[in-house]
């Protein structure tokens, strides 16, 4: 007799958006990717909570700026950018946690299929010292992670 053992792996394809234009390309490729392997998406924004404001003359402390809800709207707006009326076929949930994308995908890493964040390109020279987020978060999961790279006319 020959026993047939149910697919455990998740359905659900991790795409950081943050609002920005590779944010916006790497959810376009998940959309794509999910509808033609039944997959669905779940949009996953970090945030950091800053604590002064640089740009200002004078350095001053921020007591009264929601850094959560800034971060949901920004990134909610390319998702309905993107997805248009289809949202409910497709967004599980927008997850919005504090911290770097990085440690908030790969704290919620094991539950999904795959990641997918996009990437920004290295124009000035010092960006090829920088360690990416997508490069520290390859090191933390165990599900493919597939970077997006923006393409050459992104305006990222």
């Amino acid at each position: 007799m020959r026993t047939i053992t149910r697919d455990a792996r998740p359905n659900v394809i991790a795409v950081a958006v943050d609002g920005s234009h590779e944010s916006r390309h790497a959810l376009e490729w998940a959309v794509i990717h999910a509808e033609s392997h039944g997959f669905v998406i779940r949009v996953v924004t970090a945030y950091i909570t800053p604590h002064v404001a640089l740009d200002h003359p004078m350095p001053i402390a921020i007591l009264d700026v929601d850094a959560a809800e800034i971060a949901r709207e920004r990134a909610a707006a390319v998702v309905v950018d993107v997805l248009g009326d289809s949202t409910a076929l497709l967004v599980v949930e927008h997850v919005v946690s504090s911290g770097p994308i990085d440690r908030v995908l790969g704290d919620q890493g094991e539950g999904f299929a795959m990641i997918v964040v996009g990437t920004r390109r290295r124009r000035r020279w010092w960006d090829r010292f920088r360690l990416s987020a997508t490069n520290r978060l390859i090191g933390k999961v165990d599900v493919p992670v597939m970077a997006i790279p923006c393409p050459a006319d992104c305006q990222g």
